[in-house]
């Protein structure tokens, strides 16, 4: 499926916790990737994990595969071996989908290779959005000049920061869990 995204960081935290207030649903999500540039995410609201695979078409757009993973297989992927990003996603909108994103540090076990806390992206699901950017100008109207356009910058991807991890991956998800 080919899929459509832009991704912003914040250049004011208040900004960032005034929309968290308006979220209509929070996930707690913790995701491994491997070397071959795969995704193992586990959504902890619901104990799903699902497999995803991209590949970069351009900076907004990729083709993406999903797939859900029955949790008795999960032990076969070695994600003690990968590396993670943990976080609390905060919706904001359905369609498109527009989230916040807090990187999470779970009892600093996690040493990402960027300082960064918190993401905002939009995606187009089923309804055809002509410009991301300017549909999301439009939904934050003045707030939106608290946002700084990421989407070129690979360094600001999920996969590109996440971090090594010292424990086993079940007491990992474990502690994100209790926390």
């Amino acid at each position: 499926m080919i899929e459509r995204e832009r991704k912003y960081i914040f250049t004011n935290y208040f900004l960032f916790l005034n929309l968290k207030r308006k979220a209509i649903k929070k996930i707690k999500i913790i995701q491994f990737y491997n070397d071959k540039n795969e995704r193992y995410r586990l959504n902890l609201n619901e104990d799903i994990w699902i497999y995803n695979q991209k590949k970069y078409i351009s900076d907004e757009k990729r083709f993406e595969k999903e797939n859900i993973i029955n949790n008795d297989k999960i032990n076969d992927l070695k994600l003690s071996n990968s590396k993670c990003v943990a976080k609390y996603r905060y919706i904001l909108n359905e369609d498109p989908e527009i989230v916040l994103d807090e990187i999470k540090n779970i009892d600093n076990i996690l040493n990402y290779k960027k300082n960064l806390k918190y993401i905002l992206e939009i995606e187009e699901k089923n309804i055809y959005i002509k410009d991301l950017d300017d549909y999301l100008k439009n939904y934050l109207m003045d707030d939106y000049n608290y946002l700084k356009d990421v989407t070129n910058l690979k360094e600001f991807s999920n996969i590109n920061f996440a971090s090594n991890f010292d424990i086993d991956y079940i007491n990992l998800i474990k502690k994100f869990k209790e926390e």
